[in-house]
């Protein structure tokens, strides 16, 4: 009989079988879907976001602002403090004794003399100085210009550094002009429809 035969033939294939199931536990043990990612020992460089916007130009100055000589300080802050402590718009502006600055504001009927300090910065007196002139109330009416931002534009056009003599609103050639007098004798005239520069004398 051949029983030994049969039986180490059937112990050498169950043996091969233990061994393929064992290789086979192992390798889907390798592949275990649970186990983390393996990190890669060198990775890409990462470029940070650029957080910084685009370099902004700094504005540039505002007309009449920061190219007006010191010279005009005084009397540029002195007709809006006069227009805002006598409730008017003004027509008329003097440097007055002393470097006092006499502005002529219309209110309702009457013009207002409004004495400021040289610096713009103080009221030292107001009178009612007499009935509004005819023409100074018509000049005003048509005015789209006020006496400040007139003498900002004649300063500009004249372009010297002659302290201001005086400044007031006239008629001119059938219309009506803010008139800008510099003390070297200068006169700048300005429409006061549209700031345009009628002419200079």
């Amino acid at each position: 009989m051949s029983t030994p035969n049969l039986s180490r033939s059937i112990r050498r294939v169950g043996l091969i079988g233990a061994a393929v199931a064992t290789l086979a536990l192992t390798g889907c043990a390798g592949d275990d879907p649970g186990a983390p990612p393996a990190l890669d020992p060198t990775p890409d460089s990462i470029t940070p976001p650029d957080t910084e916007g685009p370099t902004e130009e700094p504005a540039p100055p505002a007309a009449g602002d920061g190219d007006v000589p010191d010279v005009y300080a005084g009397v540029l802050a002195a007709i809006p403090l006069a227009e805002s402590s006598a409730g008017g718009p003004a027509f008329e502006v003097d440097d007055g004794d002393g470097g006092i600055w006499e502005v002529h504001v219309a209110v309702g009927g009457d013009d207002i003399e409004v004495h400021v300090d040289p610096t713009g910065q103080e009221v030292l007196r107001s009178d009612r100085e007499a009935d509004l002139d005819s023409d100074d109330a018509a000049g005003l009416e048509a005015a789209s210009i006020d006496l400040t931002e007139a003498i900002r534009i004649a300063i500009a056009e004249y372009g010297g550094t002659a302290p201001l003599d005086d400044a007031g609103i006239d008629r001119d050639r059938g219309g009506f002009a803010w008139e800008v007098a510099f003390q070297d004798d200068v006169e700048v005239y300005v429409d006061v429809t549209d700031g345009s520069v009628i002419r200079v004398e």
